[in-house]
C-alpha cells in the first residue's frame, strides 16, 4: 500500500490510452469571423516551430526542410487532436 510507505495518492488514474474522438468532432461556431485570427495563432505557432528547428539543425549541423517540418507538425497535431493529447 503506497499510503502506509509516506506516498501520496492523487486518486484513480485510469490505464491505457484515451478515447478516439473524431466522432466528436464539430465546426467551430462563427469560424468566419474568427478565421483571420485563426490564421495568425497558426502561422505564428508554425514561424516559432521552425525557428527552433533551424536553431537545433545548426547545432547539430543538419538541413531543415519547413515543407517536412509543416507535415510533421500538422500530424503530431492531428494525433494529439483525436486522441485527446495535451502540449
Amino acid at each position: 500500500d503506497s499510503e502506509s510507505r509516506g506516498i501520496p495518492v492523487v486518486g484513480y488514474v485510469p490505464r491505457g490510452l484515451p478515447d478516439f474522438t473524431v466522432a466528436l468532432w464539430t465546426p467551430v461556431q462563427g469560424g468566419g469571423r474568427t478565421a483571420a485570427t485563426v490564421f495568425a495563432v497558426i502561422a505564428m505557432g508554425f514561424m516559432k516551430h521552425l525557428t527552433v528547428a533551424r536553431q537545433l539543425a545548426s547545432k547539430g549541423e543538419y538541413e531543415v526542410n519547413p515543407s517536412h517540418e509543416l507535415v510533421g507538425l500538422g500530424l503530431t497535431n492531428l494525433c494529439g487532436a483525436a486522441f485527446q493529447g495535451t502540449p
